[in-house]
């Protein structure tokens, strides 16, 4: 649709929803059907297996270059590999903008983001080139050196994010905040390990990676808001979509490398956990962010059985009803989410908390870690006493036995 349309429609339907001739709830319905009656024939929701081709067809690429990459590793070299990571993307970007030309974008966006997901081959290769990657053993002494080895991941990340912005500039599509988000997940991520104090364990990681996930969804939620504020969703896009999904797989991760490591008492919180990803999802209107929160549930009841009914016969049983249920509430939801959404929002325009309570989880895991911190400061201390102390006491104990025998 084209933007000065867009806007006639969009201030057509607020005069509706003010003379209180429509609800907002009916507002938005109209204004998805808008767009989506004057979408090009890859965006009309009927087409879905566009998606799924446009999706198998990135991932033969991916799987193509880099099943030649890992075959051809050794032969190709540093040079090599540069030069078949930037013939990739030129094809790609020429790819991209001849399918933007005879009105593709959605193609297109995908073939761009393929020619950016290339850049940590361009950047590894350039970094071997000028000796800042050497060629290492991975037991050698400089290459199990934390800070040093995630400095080196951390240009890649950095690398990725700058061409990614830089393509942002240039042209905005919803599918670029992708390898973004990617990116800047990583980058946390890298940034902490740099970071992390000596010896201080895997609870330190766990966490951190925690945290990125649950801020990547504080900055979806922001995302989401700006959107919301600005009604860009109808002229230019969802671009708070797949940032909610990037963040909630991140944030999934996290909590399973976190939640692996309770105790038995603890793994009871991916209940509350999961009943706030479908509340989310619910405030937010993302049906991938419900199936995150259904799984969720379900997960959690399938460890309960397991740890309830393992020694006993009834656990098959008990699992396969599980499953029957999981698919029978999956298709529950697919029907009634949109009906769900509606009761839950009552209409509402914008998130129903201040965006300040999103910030809250990161907020915790930065405490958490922190004491992880703080923990292995007090562990240090204790074992140097323990040391100093069993030294004064072999120190003495000698001493004592030749006085004796003078």
């Amino acid at each position: 649709m084209e933007e000065g349309r867009a806007r006639q429609v969009e201030e057509f339907l607020q005069r509706g929803v003010d003379g209180e001739v429509i609800t907002e709830a009916q507002r938005a319905a109209l204004l998805a059907l808008a767009r989506e009656g004057a979408a090009g024939p890859e965006e009309s929701r009927t087409l879905s297996v566009v998606g799924v081709a446009y999706t198998l067809g990135a991932l033969l690429v991916l799987f193509a270059s880099g099943w030649f990459l890992v075959s051809r590793w050794a032969s190709l070299g540093a040079g090599g590999v540069l030069a078949v990571a930037l013939g990739y993307a030129v094809v790609l970007v020429g790819v991209g903008l001849r399918l933007t030309g005879i009105g593709f974008p959605r193609a297109a966006g995908i073939a761009q983001i393929l020619a950016i997901s290339l850049t940590p081959l361009v950047a590894w290769s350039l970094m071997r080139l000028a000796g800042e990657w050497p060629a290492t053993d991975p037991l050698d002494p400089l290459w199990q050196y934390a800070p040093w080895r995630t400095s080196r991941y951390l240009v890649l990340d950095l690398a990725t994010l700058l061409v990614a912005l830089v393509t942002w500039r240039a042209r905005r599509f919803p599918l670029l905040i992708v390898p973004i988000a990617v990116a800047l997940w990583w980058t946390w991520f890298h940034v902490s390990q740099m970071l992390e104090p000596a010896g201080i364990g895997a609870r330190f990681d766990e966490w951190v990676m925690l945290g990125g996930g649950c801020a990547m969804l504080a900055g979806a939620d922001a995302l989401d808001r700006w959107q919301r504020r600005e009604q860009l969703e109808l002229r230019d896009g969802d671009y708070a979509g797949p940032m909610w999904y990037v963040s909630i797989v991140a944030f999934a991760i996290g909590f399973m490398v976190v939640w692996f490591d309770l105790n038995r008492a603890q793994r009871h919180v991916m209940l509350p956990v999961a009943l706030a990803v479908l509340g989310l999802s619910l405030a937010t209107r993302r049906r991938a962010l419900f199936a995150v929160g259904l799984a969720g549930v379900f997960g959690y009841l399938a460890w309960l059985a397991d740890d309830v009914f393992k020694a006993g016969a009834l656990f098959p049983i008990v699992l396969a009803a599980l499953g029957i249920g999981m698919i029978t509430a999956t298709v529950w939801a697919q029907r009634r989410f949109p009906v769900i959404v509606a009761t839950m929002r009552g209409g509402g325009k914008d998130l129903p908390w201040p965006h300040w309570v999103s910030w809250l989880p990161a907020a915790l895991c930065v405490v958490i870690v922190a004491g992880e911190v703080r923990g292995l400061g007090d562990r240090e201390q204790a074992l140097f006493l323990e040391r100093f102390r069993a030294a004064q006491k072999e120190s003495h104990g000698p001493r004592r036995g030749n006085d004796r025998a003078r």
